[in-house]
C-alpha cells in the first residue's frame, strides 16, 4: 500500500495551526464555478497516534450545529477509519445516522508516518443530507479541530483544540496560524534574577558584610517593628515583624519573578480564558516549588552566597511552601471549572486523562498533608511524625509534579536546579555523615543541671568550614544507641583543635521526655565506656548573621542552656581573636540554676575587658562554691530578671563615637529574644546607638 501524504502544491488552499494542518480544494464540472454536484477535497494532518478531527460550523454558533469529520489510523490493519457525524451540541459528535442522514463520505485514505497521521477524504458541496449536513457555500464558516495525542477511541476528550474562521470557496493559499514562539522571557527573568542576587550576595558576604556604614544599617540590620510577646500571634506575625529592608526586597523579587511566570504561562496559550488564567498559575508554581527547595539544603548555596544559614534560612522555605500550595490551589481551581461545566470532573482522578492529570491531583494532596503537618503545634510536639511525612511525601511531590502536564518539558528542567543541589546535599551529608567517622570522646549526664555533656572528636577534614567553629555552629546528632533513625541539632559549645582532628564539645538540656531524656538515661548507663558508642554527626552548619570581629563592641546574651553558643563566641573572642583586647565584650546570662555556672567556667574567667553579669532566677545555694570573693558575688545576682533597657543604656553609654554600634548575640527562650529585641529597638532609638542583633534559634 502506498503511504498517503500531501505532497507539496497538492492543495491550492491551506490553514497552518500549532497541533494540526488543514487542506481542501474542489473538483468542479466547470471551471470557475463550484456547483452543489461538485465535490470538495480535504485533507487533516496532525502529530498523533490517536484521533484528529474537523468541524465545519456555518453559522458560526459556537459548534452548537456543526458538520464533523471524525477519526483515525488503524494501524493494527493498516486501514483509514473517519467518521460523518454531526454535532448538535456541546457534546461528543455523534454519527449521522442517528439524526436520520447518512454516511456523505465518498472516499478516504490515509497513513501513519514517523508519529504522523494524515486522512485525506472527499464529499460532495452539497451532499443533499438536510437533517445532518449542511452545504458548502460562499460565506465565512466557523472550524474547529481537535485531536487526541494517544487514544483512537473517539469517545475519549480531546488533549488540543482550536478554532478558526475561513471561506473555504473564496481563500486560496496559506493561512498560517502558528504562533511565533514568545520569548521565554520568565527563564531570561530568573537567569538575570539568579546572577543580579548572586553578585549582590557575594559582595555583601565578602566585602561591604565587614564594613559597619549608613548603607549596611540601613539595608541589613534596620527592622521596623518591635515583636509581639503573644506566643501564638507572635509565632505567625514575629517573623514578618523582624525583616530587614533587604530581606523585604529579596521577598519582593521573588513575588515578581512568581508573577513573570505567571503572565508566561497565561501569554503563552490560547485556551478559553479560565484555563489560560489556570495554566498560568501552573507555571507560576514551577518557580515557587524551585524556591521552596532551596533555603533547605543544610550545606546550602545561601550560606556561601547570601551569608544565610540553614535555620535562619528555614523560614524562606515556610513561606515559599506556602505561596506554592496558594498557587498550585488556584491552578487546579481555575483548571477544574472549565471540566465542570463539561461534565468532565472525573477527569481529575482518573488515570487516562490526557496531561496526566491525576499526577498534579495526588502531588497537591500531598503538599495539603505535609502542610497540615507541618503546624507548629504539630511539628514541635509530634517532630518524629512531622519528618516522616516529609520524606516520604516530598518527593512524590516532586516526581508526580513532574510528570503532571507533561512536565519533564517544562517543570522539571527547572526544578532539577533545585532537586540536582538538593542531592548533593545529602550527598555531601552521608559522607560527612556516614563515611567520615566521630567518634565519642566523653559522655557524661550531671543530675544537678540536667544536663548532658558530650566530647566528640572527628578528622579536620569531617569538620570543613569556612570559618571558626566558635562562631555558633551547630551539628546534626544521630546516636543509635538512643535512637536509630532521630537526628538533633546540637551546638558546639567548645572546642579544641588537634594536630589531625577536631574535639569539640556539646550539651544536652534533659527536658525530662523524649529525645533529651533518652540520652541522658543512656549517658548513665555507657559512663564508663564511651570510646564505643557509635554516633554520626553532619556538619558543622550555621552562620552568624553579624561579623561579630568588625565590632568593638560586643554583647553576649544568654538564657539557661542557650549559653551553648555564647559561650563559644566567648571563648573565641577572648582567646583566638587577633584583637581581643581591644574589644569591649558584656556577657549577660540567666539561668534558673546557679549549678549551671559549673557546666561553663570559662564564661566566669575575669578579663580586663570583659563585663560579666549573671542573674539567679532562684535562691542562692550553699552547693555552689566557684568563687566566693566579693568580686564574684558582685557580678551575680539571685531572684531577680535582667532589665535589658537598662542594661543595653548603660552599654550605649560606653560605646565610642568612632564605633557607633554593638552586636548582640542573644539565645535562650523565645520570651526572652523577643524582650532583648525590643530593649535593643528602644535604646538605639533613644540613644543613636546601632544595636545589630543576631538572635540565635533552633525553631525549625
Amino acid at each position: 500500500m502506498n503511504t498517503i501524504t500531501v505532497s507539496t502544491n497538492e492543495y491550492p488552499s491551506s490553514v497552518q495551526t500549532d497541533m494540526l494542518s488543514f487542506y481542501w480544494k474542489f473538483h468542479t464540472q466547470q471551471t470557475g464555478i463550484i456547483q452543489g454536484d461538485d465535490i470538495i477535497e480535504m485533507a487533516i494532518v496532525a502529530k498523533t497516534r490517536g484521533w484528529l478531527s474537523i468541524g465545519l460550523d456555518f453559522n458560526k454558533t459556537g459548534m452548537n450545529q456543526a458538520d464533523c469529520f471524525i477519526g483515525f489510523f488503524d494501524q493494527e490493519n493498516n486501514l483509514p477509519i473517519l467518521y460523518d457525524d454531526w454535532m448538535p451540541g456541546k457534546s461528543i459528535p455523534k454519527n449521522d445516522s442517528i439524526f436520520g442522514g447518512t454516511n456523505d463520505i465518498l472516499q478516504v485514505t490515509g497513513s501513519f508516518v514517523n508519529g504522523v497521521t494524515t486522512l485525506k477524504f472527499i464529499r460532495k458541496v452539497d451532499t443533499g443530507d438536510v437533517l445532518a449536513d449542511k452545504p458548502i457555500r460562499n460565506a465565512t464558516v466557523g472550524i474547529s479541530w481537535a485531536i487526541n495525542s494517544n487514544s483512537i477511541d473517539v469517545t475519549k476528550v480531546h488533549s488540543s483544540y482550536g478554532q478558526f474562521n475561513i471561506n473555504l470557496m473564496t481563500h486560496v493559499g496559506i493561512l498560517n496560524l502558528i504562533k511565533q514562539p514568545l520569548i521565554q522571557f520568565h527563564l531570561i527573568a530568573t537567569g538575570s534574577v539568579a546572577l543580579l542576587m548572586t553578585l549582590a550576595g557575594m559582595s555583601y558576604v565578602f566585602i561591604s558584610r565587614k564594613e559597619k556604614n549608613f548603607f549596611i544599617s540601613l539595608v541589613f540590620h534596620t527592622k521596623f517593628s518591635n515583636l509581639i510577646r503573644n506566643e501564638f500571634i507572635g509565632s505567625w506575625l514575629n517573623p514578618i515583624l523582624e525583616l530587614t529592608i533587604g530581606e523585604i526586597t529579596l521577598i519582593i523579587i521573588h513575588l515578581m519573578l512568581t508573577s513573570v511566570w505567571f503572565c508566561f504561562g497565561y501569554f503563552n496559550n490560547s485556551s478559553p480564558i479560565l484555563s489560560k488564567i489556570g495554566k498560568a498559575f501552573g507555571y507560576a508554581s514551577v518557580i515557587t516549588l524551585t524556591t521552596t527547595i532551596l533555603p533547605i539544603t543544610r550545606y546550602s548555596a545561601f550560606v556561601f552566597i547570601f551569608g544565610i544559614s540553614f535555620e535562619r534560612a528555614i523560614k524562606y522555605h515556610k513561606w515559599c511552601s506556602l505561596l506554592t500550595l496558594l498557587v498550585t490551589t488556584l491552578h487546579g481551581i481555575f483548571m477544574a471549572i472549565p471540566m465542570g461545566m463539561k461534565g468532565n470532573l472525573e477527569r481529575l482522578v482518573s488515570v487516562r486523562a490526557n496531561g496526566y492529570i491525576l499526577f498534579g491531583t495526588i502531588a497537591w494532596i500531598a503538599m495539603v498533608i505535609m502542610s497540615l503537618f507541618s503546624i507548629e503545634i504539630i511539628r514541635r510536639k509530634c517532630w518524629e511524625l512531622f519528618k516522616v511525612v516529609h520524606v516520604i511525601l516530598a518527593p512524590v511531590v516532586l516526581v508526580f509534579s513532574s510528570i503532571h502536564a507533561r512536565g519533564w518539558e517544562r517543570t522539571l528542567p527547572v526544578l532539577g536546579v533545585a532537586i540536582g543541589l538538593l542531592l548533593v546535599d545529602y550527598l555531601l551529608r552521608f559522607v560527612f555523615g556516614y563515611v567520615l567517622p566521630t567518634k565519642v570522646v566523653k559522655m557524661e549526664y550531671d543530675e544537678k543541671c540536667q544536663v548532658t555533656k558530650i566530647v566528640f572528636e572527628k578528622s579536620n577534614l569531617g569538620m570543613w568550614s569556612t570559618e571558626s567553629l566558635g562562631m555558633a555552629k551547630f551539628v546534626h546528632v544521630c546516636i543509635p544507641g538512643v535512637s536509630l533513625f532521630q537526628s538533633h541539632p546540637l551546638t558546639i559549645s567548645s572546642y579544641e583543635k588537634l594536630p589531625q582532628s577536631v574535639e569539640f564539645t556539646c550539651h544536652v538540656k534533659n527536658n525530662g521526655k523524649g529525645w533529651s531524656k533518652d540520652v541522658a538515661d543512656f549517658a548513665v548507663k555507657r559512663k564508663c565506656c564511651a570510646s564505643s558508642i557509635f554516633a554520626r554527626v553532619e556538619g558543622p552548619y550555621g552562620k552568624l548573621s553579624l561579623d561579630v570581629n568588625s565590632y568593638s563592641n560586643v554583647v553576649l546574651i544568654a538564657g539557661g542552656i542557650g549559653v551553648t553558643p555564647i559561650n563559644a563566641i566567648f571563648e573565641e573572642l577572648t582567646n583566638n581573636s587577633k584583637h581581643a583586647l581591644q574589644k569591649n565584650i558584656f556577657v549577660i546570662w540567666t539561668m534558673k540554676d546557679e549549678n549551671l555556672m559549673t557546666m561553663f567556667p570559662s564564661l566566669l574567667e575575669r578579663y580586663s575587658n570583659v563585663k560579666q553579669s549573671f542573674y539567679v532566677t532562684s535562691s542562692a545555694s550553699n552547693s555552689l562554691k566557684i568563687n566566693s570573693s566579693d568580686a564574684y558575688n558582685n557580678r551575680v545576682h539571685y531572684n531577680s530578671r535582667p532589665n535589658f533597657v537598662e542594661y543595653l543604656t548603660l552599654i550605649s553609654e560606653t560605646v565610642g563615637c568612632f564605633d557607633n554600634s554593638a552586636a548582640i548575640i542573644v539565645c535562650g527562650p523565645n520570651q526572652m529574644n523577643i524582650d532583648v529585641y525590643n530593649a535593643s529597638r528602644k535604646v538605639a532609638k533613644e540613644s543613636g546607638v546601632h544595636f545589630h542583633i543576631h538572635r540565635e534559634t533552633f525553631e525549625m
